[in-house]
């Protein structure tokens, strides 16, 4: 187990060691030995899935089964002055889904290892700093934290990064104290999702810490890359703030050369020191008692990426982390009693636009990674309106848990969203080659959540949403006006619904209808079902903080050209699941 832990976690395990000798003069407390057992689980698994009029040609079996088994432990962890603790799995057997790609599919598919350490986390605690230690544990960003431009991003889907075998975020955190308070420092291998090696530095200062100062290197495959941002609010008077920032982002690329067009003629530009930099201006202003109204404003240089919201509040207005562009917004949050109304107007423009579908046919291209390359970051113009109808706000309605915490009889919200984009994107590059990037459209949606709780003994919850979808790839060609590709963006229906029956009793509903796959990948690709079902049963049988559990899940749905792979050229009208699985703790 400590050499599993080693090859996993050693250059953080090996620093949170070396630190440990540092003079320290208050601890956390921990087990009472250097490692103690907590608990466990057993879970044990089967699978059965059928597809319907499958032909003699067909490359799936009509009927596939699958069985699997993992064995879970938790470890208190008390040693060199750290206390914290951390979970092992052993995977003797994984099940093979057609429907739910989940943790393991990776280990098998790709021969990685089937017993490792899932999780650990370790602090120390002193009078002039505090260490923590993370290996695949949730950590949220900072946009509370004086990190205006979003530079620590948050990581908190363990499920998704599971379906991968991912093991973010993954490094050690300095927090100061006393003559060293407001400073942090994080730095690991991958500190959230996606990242590079990086360190990155946050100082907060000033009476109410309203100041910061960012500093993040990292190293890619390619080069290293530095970040540097600054910010300050200042209160205009009682009522209004405003929050003022300055980055600087990009620069490496200095001296890059990349494509622009006019009138039809393509010619080559270089990227300047400029194109590195962002500035950042919002003027909050309080009206009356619990209401506000904001405006914003965002340049962008073309290389200057971050930018735009770590966003608590539900939304569909599409934010885009790319540099490229210039953004306005103005919105508020209006309560009344129970009610709060949140609209906000949203207008992004692109200072280098997009190249043409004759550039394309020219094979002139710009590189999809690069950040001026207009993709989720192309113009739009936006208009969104969110309801929302709380009676009880001690259990905030946008708390990331309020599904479990909500006590109201009924809360509920909605929200209408209007996207228009006026201009084409560039293109992107696949495996199979080039799509046409997406001409100009228009986009709807609504969604809604609730939470009703008509008895002491039952919860509901749910989500609701309709509208139209984009894949991230472009239409094709109109072969009567090359200039033109054609949108391919369909409407969707789907309804999301859980029932909790004193407590111990959970019941889910998912109903959809022409939506695409949960993944991304079938965004990616717009792959859609005309319908799509799924019915569970689970069956909490004690009280544990990990309860041993009873459950029974039914999949199903219907399969048309737009199905991808398991249409089968037609083979396939429908498929079906069932996954029956059992855990007992200890």
């Amino acid at each position: 187990m400590i050499k599993r832990l080693s090859e996993r976690c050693s250059d953080l395990f090996v620093v949170g060691l070396v630190l440990s000798f540092a003079p320290m003069t208050e601890a956390r407390r921990g087990s009472d030995f250097p490692i103690e057992f907590q608990g466990g689980s057993l879970v044990v698994e089967s699978i059965q899935t059928r597809y319907e009029t499958i032909n003699p040609d067909a490359t799936k079996s009509r009927v596939a089964k699958s069985d699997g088994q993992s064995l879970w432990l938790d470890f208190g962890f008390n040693a060199a002055g750290f206390a914290g603790e951390f979970t092992t799995n052993i995977i003797a057997g994984d099940l093979d889904s057609d429907f739910k790609y989940r943790y393991g599919d990776r280990i098998f598919d790709e021969g990685g290892d089937r017993a490792e350490i899932y999780n650990f986390s370790a602090t120390r605690l002193g009078d002039d700093y505090d260490l923590n230690l993370f290996y695949h544990i949730p950590r949220y960003h900072w946009g509370e934290e004086g990190d205006f431009f979003g530079l620590m991003y948050e990581t908190t889907n363990m499920y998704d990064q599971d379906i991968w075998n991912e093991k973010a975020p993954y490094g050690v955190e300095f927090i100061g104290k006393d003559r060293l308070d407001g400073l942090k420092v994080v730095a690991g291998h991958e500190i959230y999702w996606g990242a590079d090696p990086m360190t990155l530095i946050k100082y907060q200062f000033g009476e109410n810490k309203q100041y910061s100062a960012i500093v993040e290197s990292d190293i890619s495959k390619d080069h290293e890359r530095k970040r540097l941002s600054l910010q300050g609010a200042y209160s205009l008077n009682d009522s209004t703030v405003l929050k003022a920032g300055v980055l600087r982002s990009g620069s490496e690329l200095a001296d890059n050369e990349y494509q622009v067009e006019s009138d039809g003629v393509r010619s080559t530009r270089t990227l300047s020191n400029t194109d590195a930099l962002a500035y950042r201006l919002r003027l909050e202003k309080d009206v009356g008692t619990s209401s506000l109204i904001y405006g914003e404003y965002n340049h962008a240089g073309l290389v200057a990426t971050r930018g735009e919201h770590q966003e608590i509040w539900e939304t569909n207005i599409p934010y885009s982390q790319a540099g490229n562009k210039k953004t306005s917004e103005v919105g508020g949050r209006f309560i009344s009693g129970n009610w709060m109304v949140s609209p906000r107007l949203f207008y992004r423009y692109n200072a280098v636009s997009a190249l043409s579908v004759a550039a394309r046919n020219a094979n002139s291209f710009r590189d999809q990674n690069s950040d001026f390359a207009v993709h989720d970051n192309r113009e739009a113009r936006a208009a969104e309106v969110f309801l929302t109808f709380d009676p009880t706000p001690g259990t905030f309605f946008y708390e990331w848990d309020n599904y479990l915490k909500e006590d109201a009889p009924f809360a509920f919200n909605v929200g209408l969203t209007r996207v228009e984009y006026p201009k084409r994107t560039d293109v992107r590059e696949w495996d199979w080659g080039r799509d046409w990037g997406r001409s100009a459209e228009n986009i709807e949606k609504i969604f809604s959540r609730f939470v009703i709780n008509p008895t002491n003994d039952l919860k509901i919850t749910g989500e609701l949403e309709a509208g139209h979808q984009q894949p991230l790839f472009g239409g094709d060609v109109d072969p009567s006006d090359p200039t033109n590709t054609i949108s391919n963006i369909t409407r969707f229906t789907s309804l999301d619904m859980k029932f909790v029956y004193k407590q111990k009793n959970v019941i889910s509903m998912v109903y959809k209808e022409d939506a695409y796959g949960e993944y991304d990948w079938y965004a990616n690709y717009g792959t859609s079902y005309p319908e799509q079902l799924m019915l569970g049963y689970e069956r909490l049988l004690d009280d544990r903080s990990r309860p041993s559990k009873l459950g029974v899940t039914a999949y199903k749905r219907s399969m048309d050209a737009n199905s991808g792979g398991d249409w089968q050229s037609g083979a396939n009208r429908d498929m079906s699941e069932i996954q029956l699985y059992y855990s007992y703790s200890f």
